[in-house]
């Protein structure tokens, strides 16, 4: 009798710890970020619904992942075709985009290495980030650049992250 229960056990342990080590693998390696990962549903139970769920949100997630990429193409290749300039920085004053009409018309191929204040202070114009983190709701802050023999008016502008939260500075 003993030697059964051990056997039945061991068996019984085996059909529930074998489901969940290769749900606990499948979920690594999508974390890791590979989207592909499916598990073989072989039951109705709970284990098997939460196969199933895992399977349903690996593929939702790699369809919107997807979605997002194409999105954010579309956005860079109307950025880049642009003929004004627009430049993005975090609320480090890091800069995280300039397309290339933004470095033509300030003559700069370096924008990327230069902060917000260090920018604007090589272009003369007294305005700091700090102050446009800021602005409320939508409103944006107009100024006039001279620079380089060259008249730009410039709008600056916060980008939201979420409701309330700012997430950095856009320059048009």
């Amino acid at each position: 009798g003993l030697v059964i229960s051990v056997v039945l056990g061991f068996i019984l342990s085996s059909t529930i710890t074998t489901p969940i080590a290769s749900l606990t693998q499948k979920a690594e390696k999508l974390a890791l970020g590979q989207f592909d990962q499916e598990i073989n549903v072989r039951s109705d139970d709970e284990i098997g619904k939460l196969t199933a769920s895992f399977n349903y949100m690996s593929s939702e997630l790699k369809r919107t992942l997807d979605e997002i990429a194409s999105e954010k193409n579309k956005i860079e290749t109307i950025l880049f075709h642009m003929t004004d300039g627009v430049m993005a920085f975090n609320t480090e004053g890091n800069v995280i985009h300039a397309n290339p009409a933004s470095k033509k018309m300030l003559g700069l191929k370096d924008i990327e290495a230069l902060t917000f204040d260090e920018l604007f202070e090589k272009i003369r114009l007294k305005i700091s980030i700090e102050e446009l983190l800021y602005l409320e709701g939508w409103k944006t802050l107009e100024r006039e650049i001279n620079y380089n023999g060259r008249h730009l008016k410039a709008f600056f502008a916060t980008s939201k992250i979420e409701k309330e939260k700012v997430g950095g500075v856009v320059v048009v």
